[in-house]
């Protein structure tokens, strides 16, 4: 029933059937990238040793994080983890950032 109605109203709407077609396909792009990545337990080890070798022996990691809807790289060495706000921290080149943990999509 909320079908039909549904689409008694998709006929009269004043969008172009081009420009709902590129909203959908733009809609689409968008929830891919920021869709959150099924991590498997070996790649979270990978992930979790890469970050304790940065923290203890100061080297420097690349991060892959989710950002506004796009993914950029955070290149720095681990200064710290937050664990009540679920944050990492990094030193940078252009100083501390701080990176929630939902966010990354990759450590190399």
């Amino acid at each position: 029933m909320s079908l039909k109605l549904y689409n008694q109203f998709f006929c009269s709407s004043l969008m172009l059937p081009e420009h709902r077609e590129a909203l959908a396909k733009q809609k689409k792009e968008t929830g891919e990238k920021s869709a959150t990545p099924c991590i498997d337990e070996q790649q979270f080890e990978l992930w979790e040793r890469l970050v304790q070798q940065s923290y203890r022996d100061g080297k420097k990691i690349a991060v892959k994080v989710l950002y506004r809807n796009g993914v950029c790289t955070i290149n720095g060495v681990i200064t710290g983890l937050d664990t009540n706000k679920k944050l990492l921290r990094l030193s940078t080149g252009n100083g501390e950032k701080k990176v929630k943990i939902k966010a990354i999509r990759s450590i190399e």
